[in-house]
């Protein structure tokens, strides 16, 4: 087996990813490759109720009365940086930083991408691929 260290969200530039490189040289880089769509719809359904921090969704977690908290019932909002157009906007930025650091590792040979539109499809090839690398601990890794 050998070494694994994850770095989740890091390098976030290519310069990062070249100072990093120098320093220790990585052997493996994973992308997990979402349409931004999917990412899109699914926080459209996110609902916060703000004073507890209890957070609901449309589709997978609903509420028992819509638009209401479960335990107070008062309202729920969709935060600011929930609503699509912010998504959006944030998901422009995170590729034009990201392709960059992707194309680097794809030119060194080390990445290995998984595409998919829901964890329970995704996941299942990270983790077959992971193992041939590491033992699972307890969890998923």
């Amino acid at each position: 087996m050998i070494p694994v260290r994850p770095l989740p969200g890091f390098p976030r530039t290519k310069s990062q990813a070249d100072a990093l490189q120098k320093i220790e040289r990585l052997t493996l880089a994973i992308n997990l490759d979402v349409p931004a769509e999917v990412i899109v719809d699914r926080i459209r359904g996110r609902w916060t109720h703000l004073p507890s921090g209890r957070v609901y969704h449309t589709e997978f977690n609903p509420p028992q009365k819509p638009g209401l908290d479960d335990v107070t019932e008062e309202p729920l909002i969709q935060r600011d940086d929930d609503k699509p157009e912010v998504v959006l906007k944030r998901l422009e930025t995170y590729k034009a930083n990201v392709d960059p650091i992707l194309e680097y590792y794809r030119n060194l040979g080390i990445l290995q991408e998984f595409h998919g539109k829901e964890s329970n499809e995704i996941w299942p090839r990270v983790h077959a691929f992971l193992s041939r690398f590491m033992q699972p601990q307890s969890g998923p890794f």
